[in-house]
């Protein structure tokens, strides 16, 4: 559910967490953005919490952690403000192609697919935020490199003797 989906926000209207693809199709779920991406954290072997401090350690950051969902398919969420806020959104990393400063003085975000979404957000939080998902991807698919090259030498030593 969460892979194709480029948006994630709490409507406080409905009090539902709504899904945006990137065809801006719509998907809507009685429950809030932490408890579906917690649910999707343990479905992928962790949980939440989990996820949330291997960020901050990773890059030694104490607020706005981003959320790796899942690790194969690198589905990383970054939220753009406190995610105990019901007004925090929440952009899939590989889905953002760039953020600039609309003519009304907010961030416009757009995907890869064309999407333009138009959010109350400092632009400079926001490149951080997109700067230190960079980061973390790129470290863990050195850590992941690092794994499968000691498998490879494992299964060598094995078969050699």
């Amino acid at each position: 559910m969460l892979e194709n989906c480029s948006c994630v926000y709490y409507d406080e209207k409905t009090n539902e967490t709504v899904l945006l693809n990137e065809k801006s199709e719509i998907l809507r779920i009685k429950e809030k953005p932490i408890k579906l991406f917690e649910r999707a954290c343990l479905e992928n072997g962790s949980t939440l919490e989990g996820r949330l401090s291997n960020f901050r350690y990773e890059l030694n950051v104490k607020q706005k952690p981003c959320i790796l969902i899942n690790e194969p398919g690198l589905i990383l969420f970054i939220p753009t403000m406190s995610m105990s806020s019901t007004k925090c959104m929440y952009f899939q990393y590989k889905k953002i192609q760039g953020v600039k400063i609309n003519e009304n003085g907010y961030c416009s975000i757009e995907t890869k697919q064309g999407t333009i979404y138009h959010v109350d957000v400092d632009i400079r939080v926001l490149k951080k935020q997109i700067k230190r998902s960079k980061i973390y991807i790129q470290n863990l698919r050195k850590r992941n490199q690092k794994y499968i090259l000691m498998e490879m030498k494992a299964c060598y030593n094995s078969f050699g003797e």
